[in-house]
């Protein structure tokens, strides 16, 4: 099976604190992986790091990527080879329509602006067509295909979460970072967002997820990363990471 991402003893240090400690992992193409821990673990630095959020980068070690290193790539060179993140706080466009949010999400959005508009107007079109296109499909696999002319504002959060999801997937990242893709929504809508992402996975997506629900993490999840103090400490199927006596003892206090 393709190896989607690789990283290799990759750690990261803030003002001498280290925050992340030689973390080797590989995921395979179509996977579902977890990555669990208390809080402060290092979870989120970790996903910093692979998408280069804020600019940071690790001081040590390599992050591959269909075997290509992106350690010294920029955020915007990392998602246009196809790696792509969803943060826990879903940020809308809540003056907008839902298609809108879409919209403007897609890649080639600039190509969209008024100046090119005038110039290349046979290309603006298929532009045009083509995203229009693309956020539909993307609105009817969230079930949002009804709300495209709304506000987003007016989306209850379960369904903002499915639409921040649906942005996501209008550029066709094959790599998905999702965090906590389950935070504060209601018990239905959770079903309905792992519905979508185990769909994801069968269609070829790799999905890699940040996840303190452990509910969340035995359903979905066929391999599972457990860190602490910046390290990883276990690894294996749910049920195994689960019952390991280190990880009841530090995770759930047992």
């Amino acid at each position: 099976m393709d190896e989607v991402l690789a990283l290799n003893n990759v750690s990261k240090s803030f003002d001498g604190i280290t925050a992340v400690k030689n973390v080797c992992i590989s995921i395979k193409k179509g996977e579902i992986v977890g990555l669990i821990g208390p809080n402060g673990a290092g979870k989120t630095t970790l996903f910093n790091l692979i998408t280069k959020t804020h600019q940071i980068k690790p001081d040590a070690g390599e992050i591959r990527y269909h075997s290509h290193k992106i350690n010294g790539m920029s955020d915007y060179q990392i998602a246009r080879m196809g790696i792509g993140r969803l943060f826990q706080d879903v940020k809308i466009w809540g003056s907008l329509t839902v298609m809108e949010n879409l919209l403007l999400a897609r890649a080639d959005t600039l190509k969209e602006n008024m100046a090119y508009r005038l110039l290349f107007p046979k290309r603006y079109r298929e532009i045009k067509e083509k995203n229009t296109k693309e956020a539909e499909k993307w609105l009817a696999f969230v079930n949002l295909e009804e709300y495209k002319t709304k506000k987003a504002k007016g989306l209850s959060y379960g369904q903002q979460r499915l639409l921040g999801l649906a942005r996501l997937l209008c550029n066709n990242f094959e790599l998905l970072l999702l965090d906590e893709p389950t935070s504060g929504i209601n018990a239905v809508m959770v079903q309905t967002i792992l519905e979508k992402i185990q769909s994801l996975a069968q269609w070829g997506k790799t999905i890699f997820l940040v996840e303190h629900d452990m509910d969340v993490v035995k359903q979905i999840t066929s391999r599972v990363y457990f860190m602490d103090n910046g390290e990883i400490i276990a690894t294996g199927k749910p049920d195994e990471i689960l019952s390991n006596p280190l990880v009841k003892e530090i995770y759930l206090g047992c």
